[in-house]
């Protein structure tokens, strides 16, 4: 059984990068409440490549606790989804809305 002794009264910083990029001047997130998980939307990544993410956690503002950053967390390499190809389909559309727009605004 894990016990989170400091359960809710931590904050997290998520640091991110592009494999091969300098740690100089990374993504970063702030987690101001102790959540476990942080979506990335895909148009925070480049399509098909690897990051390094690493976290570190410290007590949250206001918690009974005080403290200083933790180290960084050893690194964890993952790949983003490849990018979505535009749709050729649907191109037709976007002219048509603003065909229609133009057309309900005259009218």
């Amino acid at each position: 059984m894990i016990s989170y002794f400091l359960n809710g009264e931590l904050q997290y910083e998520l640091h991110y990068r592009r494999r091969g990029d300098s740690w100089q001047d990374p993504h970063s997130e702030c987690l101001s409440t102790d959540a476990h998980s942080l979506w990335l939307t895909p148009t925070k990544l480049q399509g098909d490549a690897d990051y390094e993410f690493q976290v570190r956690a410290k007590p949250r503002s206001g918690s009974a606790y005080q403290g200083v950053w933790s180290e960084w967390s050893s690194p964890l390499i993952l790949r983003s989804q490849p990018a979505a190809p535009e749709s050729k389909e649907l191109g037709w559309l976007a002219p048509l809305l603003a065909l229609s727009l133009v057309a309900t605004t005259i009218a």
